[in-house]
């Protein structure tokens, strides 16, 4: 998992400070694209992210029959962000449910 404490820690943390925005983006799983965009938005003063994954596949070295073979990006694809990925939390998708009722 990312660097972040959990949704809820968010919430509060906003509570306490008004001015902050939130921003949320939610994903099937880490694409290497995206990643830069998450990272700069993450860096701005007075904004606070949050990716939420469905899983992590695009962070392991996965098989891309399109390539012919096993994925390795140069960079990693969760880090320098906060994210969630909720099948480490939930493997059966009911974490899923507090994401809907946020």
């Amino acid at each position: 998992m990312g660097h972040c404490k959990g949704l809820t820690d968010l919430a509060m943390t906003n509570t306490q400070n008004k001015s902050l925005k939130k921003l949320a983006f939610v994903s099937t799983h880490p694409i290497q694209y995206k990643v830069q965009i998450y990272r700069h938005l993450a860096s701005r003063p007075g904004l606070a992210i949050e990716v939420v994954f469905e899983n992590g596949l695009g962070s392991i070295y996965p098989a891309d029959l399109g390539f012919g073979g096993a994925m390795k990006w140069d960079l990693p694809l969760t880090d320098g962000y906060p994210n969630l990925i909720l099948n480490e939390l939930d493997p059966i998708g009911l974490e899923a449910e507090k994401i809907v009722r946020i």
